[in-house]
């Protein structure tokens, strides 16, 4: 008789959200079930999530999912006071458009801050501490001890960003003494994805401070990438050997073969899937592919790009402006959020998967992973040296600097004579199978399971 054991998973988003945070937690509550045990989730109610998938997750029908409410955060308050008004004055669309640019900041304009900017910087960094998400820490704390109390928990997972997550697993930590791990996809304090207009000294303190604390107090933590293992490592060299564990994130074969065959797109389709956020921009990219529709090498009859997700704008800048700069008006299209599964077919029909992936030298954008379980050819456009390069290169993919317009020119050349000649989608060069097997969910479900067991050893 196997003895199933009780883990607690902390997690802002789950399913239906349709954020990428909520992939993960479900597939290692999935895994974990086959490998004894039981998985119990706090989560927030549906109401808080900004995006929805209408088909739910088939691990929420099965797991407890116990959803707590949420404090709003004062910067959307802000934004919904703001709404209203641009309605009222009949300027919606205006105000929906600034929205969807996001705040655009230059290193200039920073320095040039008056004392007033200055301070209200300083009051947004405030209700970033650690993340937009801090209203939820006073309803998850009690479910959380409770849950603890109740359901006999072995192992607690948090998992972040958001960070509140954390914050959470601490008090609990410290309260019942109960076996943590703590698992970070992104880096906390640090993050040089961060917009500087929710940064401060202040901020930037109290964030590695409470970064400290759960780093010392985790009995594990368990980061994404080998890079932000060693970022770590480094960053609390005092700290035991054995508290850092690697587990990447995946891709789960059987969410593809759910789908059923997927014919590919007729014509030759370049698709990048997820958010222009950060510092990410399509525009390197156009410019190639403009340059070779112009120069005869691409015919734009055979030609299709497409941007799925929050892809509208890209560093305050419309995207359909650069697709019209470069010549691609007639080809490029901007498609706004899919369900999963509506996005896991938009994968399978492309033939080249965009990756775009600036200024994440210890992150791999979950998608890469899903982007490898399909197969397809994989340009990545993300800086030389850094855990993303890594990761595509690993993996037969092709990888440009942002700046590099020439390579993205040359292999999107290549690729696209290569389906010319074989009239179907091309696939990648993976000679050994034991590369995809490493980042398949079940190999990296009994990964999690060791990690769980050894907290309580």
């Amino acid at each position: 008789m196997v003895l199933v054991k009780n883990v607690l998973i902390i997690s802002y988003f789950w399913s239906p959200s349709g954020a990428v945070g909520a992939i993960r937690p479900a597939k290692i509550a999935k895994l974990l079930s086959q490998q004894g045990w039981n998985a119990i989730i706090v989560t927030v109610k549906e109401r808080y999530y900004e995006e929805l998938n209408p088909v739910r997750d088939e691990k929420e029908q099965t797991t407890a999912v116990i959803r707590t409410k949420c404090f709003g955060n004062p910067r959307l308050l802000y934004v919904g006071i703001k709404s209203r008004i641009f309605r009222f004055l009949g300027r919606e669309n205006e105000f929906k458009a600034s929205i969807l640019k996001g705040p655009i900041e230059s290193r200039a304009a920073v320095r040039r801050n008056s004392f007033w900017s200055a301070t209200k910087r300083l009051c947004l960094s405030m209700v970033h501490i650690p993340d937009e998400q801090q209203g939820w820490f006073p309803f998850a704390i009690p479910t959380c001890l409770r849950v603890v109390r109740q359901k006999s928990i072995d192992c607690v997972i948090s998992t972040g960003p958001p960070f509140t997550s954390h914050l959470v697993a601490l008090v609990v930590k410290k309260l019942t003494g109960v076996s943590w791990i703590a698992e970070f996809r992104d880096p906390w304090s640090g993050n040089e994805q961060q917009p500087s207009i929710v940064r401060s000294f202040l901020s930037d303190a109290l964030n590695q401070r409470l970064e400290a604390a759960v780093i010392r107090n985790a009995d594990r933590v368990v980061c994404v990438t080998p890079a932000m293992t060693d970022h770590y490592r480094k960053a609390y060299s005092r700290l035991p050997a054995d508290k850092w564990v690697t587990i990447t994130n995946g891709f789960d074969q059987g969410d593809f073969q759910y789908l059923g065959p997927i014919a590919p797109h007729v014509k030759f389709t370049i698709s990048y899937l997820g958010s222009l956020i950060y510092a990410r921009s399509p525009e390197t990219v156009l410019r190639a592919v403009g340059e070779l529709v112009r120069e005869g090498e691409i015919e734009s009859n055979d030609l299709a790009v497409k941007f799925i997700g929050k892809c509208r704008y890209a560093g305050g800048r419309a995207v359909s402006e650069m697709a019209a700069e470069y010549g691609l008006s007639s080809v490029a299209e901007v498609v706004d959020f899919l369900p999963r599964c509506e996005a896991l077919k938009e994968m399978l029909r492309a033939h080249v998967l965009l990756l775009l992936a600036n200024q994440q030298a210890l992150q791999v954008p979950g998608k890469a992973y899903e982007y490898l379980g399909t197969g397809r050819k994989i340009l990545a456009v993300t800086e030389e040296k850094g855990a993303t390069a890594d990761f595509i290169e690993s993996v037969g993919g092709y990888v440009a600097t942002p700046d590099d317009h020439a390579s993205i020119k040359r292999i999107v050349k290549k690729w696209y004579f290569e389906y010319k000649k074989e009239g179907k989608c091309g696939t990648r060069n993976v000679t050994a199978q034991g590369v995809m097997d490493e980042y398949e969910w079940q190999h990296l479900g009994r990964q999690y399971a060791e990690a769980l067991n050894s907290c309580l050893r």
